[in-house]
């Protein structure tokens, strides 16, 4: 066989082994592998897992949930002993989410390609030492507004890497179990908050300065009892047992040389990829939620609590002692039922998450107009222990979905989501229902977002399960070809699998597979509107794609920003006016440089190369680009390819409107470039044109490849070549035929950039 033939074998054999793995992989990674039976102690006993790494983390939370809930509970006195209003102090409540949704982004900025996790969680409970002790010490809104700030800043680093590194410190069998007991200690927090209160104003006649003081005292005990707290790196137990299984399979136990090398995603471009994950955008709006529930609502409840029912410091915190409780107990029972439920079927649990968001808001609701006050305290108990209940399935789920690294990108939009769209938009939201309605009008009010992204959480079950096994394709395949590259194996230089794209409901292009060797030319080509120019977008970065993946010698670019794929090599020349508007050539030629960094020397050499080939435009080098003749645009775009060097040149539409004369410098241009090792594709709508340079094509049609092979063997499929010629049959019935290729058409052909009269085609 040729050495395309064994590569394409090759690949065909690594198709295969990813079917077959792909249950195999599913079940590491959590989903039809059972659970631990028993209670979680002996769950832990049995997977040999560590408790520290869970009592070191929720101890941290513990204590910062306690001085948050402090804030709501000692509210009016805060209010009084500081002289700031109810509305100034939910500003500063406001602040605080606002600072946690900003220092997520950074902080999983600074941890996507380096587990140091642990190393932020510590640094963060010595931080909420000092915040809770200054918020004590502070006298007016500026200092309170400083330690709200800081201790919002330091919760917003732990949104960004409690739960990942809880992912990664033990197995899938065990993780809903985890962060449910992880979220029942942050809700002891809470339960430890009141007590603190209570028995700090009640029994030890402290004010709420020296309550502040001793949870400052808890914090610094937190952190210290956390300082062996360690990472044990991305995936750990989950992705990387993946890749072991698939090179146990393949008879591989040491990795060797011929990795395949990463590109990594930078943040935005990570927190891009996520957002187009449907799964992951349906969890962020159930995010928002409870962000609304738990940040603001809770502010307005205690004041409700003083002016409705008249309770003080030591009532509110007996009811908030009560409804934490709860949560705790909702936590621990359906810790267990969630992971079971879980790992057997993802979709069930999401809708059963739906329903408890769903009962959560419908208790809230009836909250406010409940008659007595046992029976608030009973829908409060029931309303916030369902929502507490919701937090661990959306966790666990969303880290289910997305790669190890991307987990604590997953965390920030979490936190934005709980703390900024739903804490702070909470807060714009219920100051003015507050306003108009009062304290229970604005609590009632939160019932009907709250139903509307339950009905979003629920259709999370469609989504989850191909998002799951678009992953679990991702994990394998990767390893696979690492695999192929140990074995000697050249890669394509450019391959997209699966490839989906559309604009709106209307797909585009319908899972195609295209590949382009090193060195070679290759023509796509099809019907108008068939999806050629959108799969040139897809491959230089103009279109994400919405399904599928485009490996550049399979290292994974499919999310990768289109100016940082300039820098891995591959240009595209798009058809039409490929122009800045107001920009002379010369200024066109400089940009061309300045887009791959190219030194002032190479920059000149460059220019003057680019000149050399096209003399007219050097002598047009001081005109706007855009006042050029269109066979001249089409050499100034032709530049980039000489300027950049490109490893893949996208070319759409070379001799679009061209004269033949200016076509066939063009051509020879291509093949220059392609002698010196750029590997080019080439979409035109000239069929002789393409297939005198390429060596391979493909034939594209309604999203589809109908065909894949040697340019030669395209000639004789008419079969296909007419469709390119059809398009206007309707429109001009009376068009005079034209012959291409050997048959007849009944519409004009464009053969090497002329029309059946010998003209340059418009």
């Amino acid at each position: 066989m040729t050495s395309r033939q064994d590569d394409v074998a090759a690949l065909g054999r690594l198709e295969q082994v990813r079917t077959e793995m792909h249950h195999q992989a599913k079940t590491l990674l959590g989903v039809g592998a059972g659970t631990m039976s028993g209670g979680l102690r002996s769950a832990m006993r049995a997977s040999g897992s560590r408790w520290y790494p869970l009592l070191a983390l929720g101890g941290l939370v513990v204590v910062d949930r306690a001085q948050s809930f402090a804030v709501f509970v000692l509210g009016p006195e805060i209010a009084g002993g500081t002289g700031v209003s109810q509305t100034q102090l939910a500003t500063l409540v406001a602040l605080k989410t606002l600072a946690i949704a900003l220092a997520a982004l950074p902080v999983a900025a600074a941890v996507e390609h380096h587990p140091r996790r642990a190393a932020v969680a510590i640094a963060c409970g010595l931080v909420w030492a000092v915040a809770t002790a200054g918020t004590g010490l502070a006298t007016a809104f500026w200092g309170l507004l400083f330690f709200f700030v800081l201790d919002g800043i330091s919760t917003g680093a732990v949104v960004a890497v409690h739960h990942p590194l809880l992912a990664d410190s033990y197995p899938p069998t065990l993780r809903m179990r985890v962060i449910s007991a992880y979220e029942a200690m942050a809700s002891f927090g809470n339960l430890l908050s009141p007590v603190v209160v209570g028995l700090a104003v009640a029994w030890w006649g402290l004010t709420w300065r020296g309550v502040f003081l001793v949870l400052g005292g808890l914090a610094l005990v937190a952190a210290v009892f956390a300082l062996r707290l360690r990472d044990p790196g991305f995936g750990a137990l989950d992705h990387r047992r993946v890749r072991a299984a698939v090179r146990s399979k393949a008879q591989r136990v040491d990795e060797r040389d011929g990795d395949v090398p990463d590109v990594h995603l930078r943040f935005f471009e990570a927190s891009r990829r996520i957002l187009l994950i449907p799964t992951a955008r349906r969890l962020l709006a159930a995010y928002a939620v409870i962000g609304m529930a738990f940040v603001p609502m809770t502010t307005y409840l205690f004041f409700f609590l003083d002016f409705r029912w008249g309770l003080g410091p030591v009532g509110r915190s007996a009811v908030y002692a009560v409804m934490a409780a709860a949560q705790v107990v909702a936590l621990l029972i359906m810790g267990r039922t969630t992971q079971r439920t879980f790992t057997s079927d993802p979709r069930s649990v999401l809708r059963w998450a739906a329903w408890l968001l769903a009962g959560s808001m419908v208790a809230l609701a009836a909250m406010v107009v409940a008659p007595a006050l046992w029976l608030v305290v009973l829908l409060l108990c029931a309303g916030f222990a369902l929502l507490a209940a919701v937090t661990p399935v959306a966790s666990v789920a969303g880290m289910t979905i997305v790669e190890p690294q991307l987990r604590p990108h997953l965390a920030a939009l979490s936190g934005i989501a709980y703390a900024a769209v739903g804490g702070l938009g909470g807060v714009l939201l219920l100051s003015g229902l507050d306003t108009r309605l009062g304290s229970a009008g604005a609590i009632a009010a939160i019932a009907v977002p709250g139903l509307l992204c339950a009905l979003v959480l629920r259709s999370a079950g469609t989504t989850i399960g191909a998002d799951f096994d678009r992953l679990v394709d991702a994990v394998v395949e990767r390893e696979e070809l690492r695999i192929l590259v140990e074995d000697g194996a050249r890669l394509p230089l450019l391959a997209c699998r699966g490839v989906r794209f559309g604009y709106g409901p209307v797909e585009v292009l319908q899972g195609v597979d295209f590949t382009v060797e090193e060195g070679e030319i290759v023509a796509l080509l099809g019907t108008n509107g068939a999806g050629k120019s959108t799969l040139l977008g897809v491959v230089s970065g103009l279109h994400l794609p919405h399904a599928g993946s485009v490996r550049m010698r399979g290292s994974d670019i499919t999310y990768i920003d289109a100016e940082r794929r300039v820098g891995l090599g591959i240009v595209q020349v798009p058809g039409g006016k490929a122009m800045f508007e107001g920009l002379t050539v010369d200024e066109h030629l400089k940009a061309y440089a300045w887009s791959v960094r190219a030194d002032r020397a190479r920059t000149h050499a460059a220019i003057d190369l680019a000149y050399g080939t096209f003399p007219s435009l050097r002598d047009a080098r001081l005109r706007n680009a855009s006042s050029l003749s269109g066979g001249q645009q089409q050499m100034l775009a032709m530049t980039k390819a000489l300027i950049q060097r490109p490893r893949l040149l996208c070319i759409d539409e070379l001799s679009l409107g061209l004269a033949p004369v200016v076509v066939s410098q063009l051509l020879d241009l291509v093949r220059e470039i392609n002698a010196d090792g750029t590997a080019i594709v080439l979409v035109e709508q000239s069929v002789n044109v393409a297939l005198s340079i390429a060596t391979r094509a493909y034939f594209l049609e309604k999203g589809r490849f109908r065909f894949d092979g040697p340019a030669e063997d395209l000639r004789g499929r008419s079969d296909l070549l007419r469709a390119v010629f059809l398009g206007s049959t309707a429109s001009h019935p009376d068009a005079p035929p034209a012959v291409v290729d050997g048959f007849a058409t009944t519409a004009p052909a464009v053969v090497d950039g002329t029309n059946p009269k010998g003209q340059p085609s418009p």
